[in-house]
């Protein structure tokens, strides 16, 4: 069975720590001073733990790891089993687990993963994201970029993330061709991955 290239399935169990709700876009330009603002803002909310990250002006890779340990840690207090943590392979920056929801009602496990991820993975996550850059993991890159080249799409020297393997005129099926890669390759590399998303 294939995996979907993007997943965020609460009935499944599965979460990815990527950008939701009002979390930073990963477009846009944050300045450290930027941080600290929508840190205070987020104090102003009630966030915390987010707050307290944000006050310097900069996240961590060890603070994204802190917040996606504090979600996972927040799912096994209340009796879930939680896979562990995996940096995703495609972008090097987030963060994959999956919690199992057996024994639960479907609507229990949406309140409690959504307590949970407000709690630690509101924003976190998306300001580590749009403030650092996507580095594919090593073998991942070689083998998509072989697999773009035998598809007919030359790759751009250097590139090392999703959107630098954009060649320079990228035509019409580029991105199907990209995910139609991915997919396979990680699939192989990567068997216990319990999903992945851009």
């Amino acid at each position: 069975m294939r995996r979907t290239v993007i997943v965020v399935s609460l009935a499944a169990g599965t979460f990815l720590f990527a950008a939701c709700g009002s979390s930073p876009d990963s477009e846009s330009t944050w300045s450290s001073e930027d941080i600290k603002q929508r840190g205070e803002d987020l104090r102003r909310e009630g966030d915390t733990f987010a707050a307290e990250i944000f006050a310097d002006g900069v996240v961590t890779e060890d603070e994204n790891w802190d917040a996606a340990r504090g979600y996972a840690d927040c799912m096994i207090g209340r009796g879930y089993a939680v896979s562990d943590l995996t940096l995703n392979p495609l972008n090097g920056l987030s963060v994959i687990v999956q919690a199992d929801p057996s024994g639960r009602s479907i609507d229990v496990y949406n309140a409690d993963e959504m307590e949970c991820r407000m709690t630690y993975m509101n924003e976190v996550p998306a300001m580590y994201k749009a403030t650092h850059q996507e580095v594919m993991d090593d073998a991942l890159r070689v083998a998509v970029g072989a697999c773009m080249n035998d598809a007919g799409y030359q790759i751009r020297d250097g590139a090392t993330n999703h959107e630098e393997m954009i060649p320079d005129q990228a035509e019409k099926g580029w991105e199907p061709q990209f995910i139609s890669c991915a997919t396979d390759l990680i699939e192989e590399l990567y068997p216990t991955l319990p999903y992945f998303s851009y």
